[in-house]
């Protein structure tokens, strides 16, 4: 009998993957998961690095996970370098690297509404999502009340997590819930899992969206990487044919024509649509306690932009 035989392989560890917009606390919070267990690379052709780490939980039964710190971005269509590793990291276009098993995305609570914009974005991918509502004591400090569990609804049933990275309060919640989305057995993994992508963008976008979908060969992209192909003008068009013969890149050209016919310009018609809907949750799930005093930063953002 061999000296190995009745011992169970190692599971391998599940990949969650930690993304937010800049300032938003999304290093911190991973430097508090994963303490001085992380390693430091560089993306495969590029200085960009790429920061992993571990942490582990136990749950019915231990789990490990790998957990990966992607740059800040403010949206999946890139604008610098980091941005466009960022967006290929979380739509799973790096080579050597695979799609995730969960995403962390990490929200402030004192900015939730242009960080709702990014959640949705994010959504697009069709990968088991956890919000990390940070910064939450920031929030109600200034007078602003979250109902993360009515937020977590108004997501399709995607968990919501308030956290404050800074002091470690959430994390361990925060943790639970990757591991719970990371479980299709469970609820709150089948919701995750199930959490509706459409409703977030303009009609004349889900029709061009749908068109591309549609189309044969098209390597089963996700609405996220198609989303990517629509308005990365400066990324790589999908390669493939649909039924009537017409190629990927005569439609995604086409479609492009009729959205700035439509929204004015290509970037509108990718965000518009997006911040109303920000605006709507966001009156839906905040209440506020007191008048909302502008930081420092807020009235230097109101006077030179």
């Amino acid at each position: 009998m061999s000296k190995t035989s009745g011992v169970l392989a190692k599971k391998e560890a599940k990949v969650i993957t930690v993304c937010g917009v800049p300032n938003s606390g999304k290093t911190t919070i991973f430097n508090a998961i994963t303490g001085l267990n992380q390693r430091v690379a560089n993306y495969p052709g590029v200085t960009v690095e790429r920061v992993s780490g571990k942490f582990s939980i136990a749950t019915s039964h231990s789990e490990e996970f790998t957990i990966v710190d992607i740059p800040g971005t403010y949206s999946l269509t890139p604008y610098s370098p980091d941005e466009r590793i960022a967006a290929a990291a979380l739509c799973g276009l790096i080579e050597g690297e695979r799609l995730s098993d969960a995403i962390i995305c990490v929200v402030d609570a004192t900015n939730l509404e242009r960080g709702l914009c990014f959640v949705f974005q994010v959504m697009q991918i069709g990968r088991p999502l956890v919000v990390a509502l940070n910064m939450i004591d920031l929030a109600n400090r200034r007078g602003l009340q979250i109902d993360a569990d009515k937020l977590s609804k108004e997501l399709g049933g995607v968990s919501v997590v308030p956290v404050i990275g800074t002091k470690g309060a959430g994390l361990k919640e925060l943790k639970e819930a990757v591991a719970m989305a990371t479980n299709p057995a469970t609820k709150l993994g089948t919701s995750a899992l199930s959490a509706p992508m459409s409703g977030f963008y303009d009609e004349s976008v889900e029709q061009l969206l749908n068109r591309l979908t549609e189309a044969n060969h098209n390597g089963h992209r996700h609405r996220a990487e198609l989303l990517k192909a629509i308005f990365d003008t400066d990324g790589e068009l999908a390669n493939g044919q649909t039924r009537s013969g017409h190629s990927l890149e005569e439609i995604i050209q086409k479609g492009r024509e009729q959205l700035i016919e439509r929204h004015g310009s290509l970037s509108a018609a990718g965000t518009e649509s997006l911040s109303r809907k920000a605006a709507q949750i966001y009156s839906r799930v905040v209440s506020k306690t007191k008048p909302e005093r502008q930081n420092i930063s807020d009235r230097l953002d109101k006077y030179f932009l």
